[in-house]
């Protein structure tokens, strides 16, 4: 997506996914920093119904599902600034995640060089539970503008 087609109040739907008890014990595995086997650990102590995601792994999931939205282009730019970042509530295997984008301010320069947008990203499950709720911006200066040729002239 250009730079210039995003306006305050904008809102992108991320698409949808479904947590499941494997991805919860692979990530878990992979990210505890254990020496033995944390996933055979996790395995035998937990059942399907205790695990939960970590906060690291929903942040994961919330930049997966923004990468493949329109606005991703955008996400993956040079500097990213995080305002607001919170955590309201467990993941659990079965739970269908969604995500969504709402864009707060696009501030242009004066010269049309740089752009300044902050966002609103809401992941949450299926019945409206809130699981990440994520104020963050990006700047963009001169080449790193995507797609937007517009800007510099």
């Amino acid at each position: 997506m250009q730079l210039s087609k995003l306006t305050p109040g904008m809102v992108v739907a991320g698409g949808r996914r479904t947590v499941t008890d494997r991805e919860i014990v692979e990530f878990e595995t992979r990210f505890s920093g254990s020496s033995d086997n944390p996933s055979e650990s996790a395995r035998r102590t937990r059942t399907s119904r205790d695990l939960t995601a970590s906060v690291w792994m929903i942040c994961a999931i919330a930049q997966d599902l923004a990468s493949r939205t329109e606005v991703g282009e955008l996400w993956n730019g040079p500097l990213r600034v995080i305002e607001r970042l919170s955590w309201c509530d467990s993941i659990r295997p079965g739970d269908e995640l969604q995500l969504q984008i709402e864009i707060l301010d696009k501030r242009m320069s004066t010269k049309g060089v740089s752009s300044w947008v902050r966002w609103h990203w809401t992941l949450a499950t299926a019945v409206g539970v809130r699981a990440l709720d994520l104020t963050a911006g990006c700047l963009f200066e001169g080449s790193s503008i995507p797609n937007d040729q517009a800007l510099h002239q």
